[in-house]
């Protein structure tokens, strides 16, 4: 590509040879469903699982739907094609044959490693057009409360404030504010009680110490109804910036489980993410959705504000693609070129975005 330079650099010497170590390694694409690019992904992850030491990857996908994932990772007699159905929110990103690949790659590499990758999502539950009901978590959450705090809200209040699913998942809300479930009265009082279980699970984590694994699930059941309840909000509320809001929350929602993942995981090595470049650059993102232009920080963006140069952004393109490979990079934030092959990550950078080729 003219202008660019094509000096090849290993990307795992170039790591290994930061001046800080890379906690998070967001690998960013500047589409979704090309299989070309989900293998040339899928090769640079072997090698950073094998030369690297990375031991977690987390994918634009339901954060809640992983666990079903981690267990066809860890050797379940589970089939591969119900996995890829149920363990992913987004079939159109995930129903690729590269996908199922990675996941015998993976599965196949953790019966030889002593420390075994995992796979998490790292998304919110929810479209851009559409999010479900809070239901699944708050009531999950509120359980778990219940038996070191008897006193919370009881099931049944939640449950009559929640009502019918399908009021939440109401897709013309996306488009007629008026619509929207988040600004009703029960959804005001639902924000309000959540809240208060959100604080209750705060002040009883020495209760839940002992239960690591347990008490990082229902942190994330917390975060996720906060999220959707501010979710529905703003798709209820009629304002000019709406939907650049309703993109901001999304990717609030992003970084917060990629900061969560990354604690997690920090013990046992560095994680990977892998998602569309809107999600991961560090600078403003920005789209066209009909007749606007949506800016917000991306869920990369809220990490790397936190992590500083802990986290590192490539972004990759494939052969044509590589021309148009900054699509959903901000302005200025296309750094100089490099290419891949297949058995390794060849990279050149600029800054703390890479770009791969």
């Amino acid at each position: 590509v003219k202008g660019m330079n094509h000096d090849r650099v290993d990307l795992v010497s170039f790591l290994h040879d930061a001046p800080t170590p890379t906690r998070l390694l967001a690998l960013g694409e500047p589409m979704h469903g090309s299989e070309e690019i989900l293998r040339a992904r899928n090769a640079v992850i072997e090698d950073l699982v094998l030369r690297g030491g990375f031991r977690s990857i987390a994918v634009e996908s339901d954060l809640h739907r992983s666990p079903l994932v981690n267990d066809y990772l860890a050797g379940a007699d589970l089939d591969l094609q119900w996995v890829l159905a149920e363990g992913f929110s987004h079939p159109y990103l995930h129903a690729l044959e590269a996908t199922g690949e990675l996941l015998r790659t993976l599965r196949a590499l953790n019966r030889t490693l002593d420390t075994p990758v995992r796979f998490y999502g790292f998304d919110g539950p929810m479209e851009m057009a559409a999010a479900p009901s809070p239901r699944a978590f708050l009531l999950r959450l509120r359980a778990a409360i219940a038996e070191v705090a008897p006193d919370v809200v009881a099931e049944a209040d939640l449950d009559a404030l929640l009502g019918d699913d399908a009021r939440w998942t109401e897709e013309a809300a996306m488009y007629e504010a008026d619509r929207g479930v988040g600004r009703t009265v029960d959804a005001e009082r639902l924000r309000l009680l959540t809240d208060d279980l959100c604080a209750v699970l705060d002040a009883h984590v020495p209760d839940l110490a002992e239960r690591d694994e347990d008490r990082w699930w229902l942190q994330a059941d917390a975060a996720t109804a906060v999220g959707l309840l501010r979710y529905h909000a703003i798709m209820a509320t009629d304002t000019a910036d709406r939907l650049g809001r309703l993109s901001a929350q999304r990717d609030v929602m992003m970084g917060r489980n990629l900061l969560a993942i990354a604690r997690r995981e920090a013990p046992r090595g560095g994680t990977i993410a892998f998602a569309h470049n809107l999600h991961l650059q560090r600078g403003v993102s920005e789209m066209r959705m009909g007749p606007h232009t949506v800016r917000w920080f991306s869920g990369g963006a809220q990490a790397a504000a936190r992590l500083g140069d802990g986290y590192r952004h490539v972004a990759m393109a494939i052969g044509a693609m590589a021309g148009a490979h900054a699509a959903g990079l901000a302005p200025g934030a296309l750094p100089t070129g490099g290419q891949v092959s297949a058995g390794s990550a060849a990279i050149s950078s600029s800054g703390n975005t890479l770009n791969v080729i």
